[in-house]
């Protein structure tokens, strides 16, 4: 919890109280929430066990994407099966990761699967990138 202290004559804009009112002394309290969270994207024709394809995930503190995929293996049971048999890429915000690679508050992870059936269906073979 931060806070700060208004004097005589100062204003805040989360008081009521008008510039140059008359108030002595106010505490003004701001919670902020020091919450890290990492973004968990699904691409291809990857989705979590709820159905979703974007997943966001709070971090006690930096850790490997080895100990993150571990940490929630039950939400995501294909791209652990994928991740187990080398058959998807992640990435870490731009720069593509190994499972020592540290994630971090704001960072966004996405797992791509290579060319297997959860991923041909997207990309049919032979067909030019069209369908």
């Amino acid at each position: 919890m931060y806070g700060s202290i208004l004097h005589y004559g100062e204003s805040h804009h989360r008081v009521n109280f008008p510039k140059g009112r008359r108030l002595c002394y106010s505490f003004v309290a701001t919670w902020t929430s020091k919450r890290t969270m990492v973004t968990f994207r699904l691409l291809g024709n990857l989705t979590a066990a709820n159905g979703e394809r974007v997943l966001e995930w709070e971090l006690k503190e930096p850790t490997s994407l080895e100990q993150l995929l571990l940490a929630h293996q039950e939400e995501i049971p294909d791209v652990i099966r994928l991740w187990k048999a080398a058959e998807c890429m992640f990435t870490v915000g731009i720069r593509i990761a190994a499972e020592s690679t540290v994630v971090k508050d704001g960072d966004i992870v996405k797992v791509t699967p290579h060319n297997t059936q959860l991923h041909s269906a997207d990309f049919p073979i032979g067909t030019g990138g069209t369908v």
